[in-house]
């Protein structure tokens, strides 16, 4: 696991283009097309994440080495989609892919970078666990992810607004 991070970082910066930039913030390294600002909001939420899951499922891998993810940050979602063409989960894939949203905290790629870690989190510490979760826990566990935001180092779950109205 330790060759493959270091084999994904390398292929990753040797076919990064000219303006792109790359830099390690804390247990990510990150490739950035967009600014500073959005990779720090980024790795804020993904480290907060990581924290919640380590104290929410302590019983979950405790023993197992968990990869530290590549984070690359697109400019704009169609940029994005061009890096999913054709592409697919492996397990040397250690990417979160995500762009940079303008619609704020409460959009869809703040939640779907929330799945992503806690899909990229599972996938490391018990890969069977998480592929043979029930629909009813998956599920569960996705859409309250998806409404989940950083307050600081913590994750704060409130009730999704789509949920509430279908609630109503």
């Amino acid at each position: 696991r330790i060759k493959v991070v270091e084999d994904q970082r390398k292929r990753a910066v040797e076919n990064l283009p000219d303006d792109w930039t790359f830099k390690e913030m804390g247990k990510f390294f990150v490739l950035n097309h967009s600014d500073d600002r959005q990779a720090k909001k980024v790795v804020g939420q993904l480290t907060a994440m990581f924290k919640w899951m380590d104290k929410t499922f302590p019983y979950v891998g405790p023993e197992e080495y968990v990869r530290s993810p590549i984070v690359r940050i697109c400019a704009s979602s169609g940029e994005e989609r061009s890096f999913k063409r054709g592409s697919s989960w492996t397990f040397t894939n250690i990417e979160i892919l995500t762009h940079k949203s303008e619609s704020g905290s409460a959009s869809y790629e703040w939640g779907y970078i929330n799945r992503r870690a806690a899909a990229f989190w599972f996938n490391e510490r018990d890969r069977n666990l998480w592929r043979n979760a029930p629909p009813w826990l998956d599920n569960g566990l996705n859409r309250m992810l998806h409404s989940a935001t950083a307050k600081g180092t913590k994750m704060i779950f409130e009730a999704d607004p789509f949920e509430m109205d279908g609630i109503r």
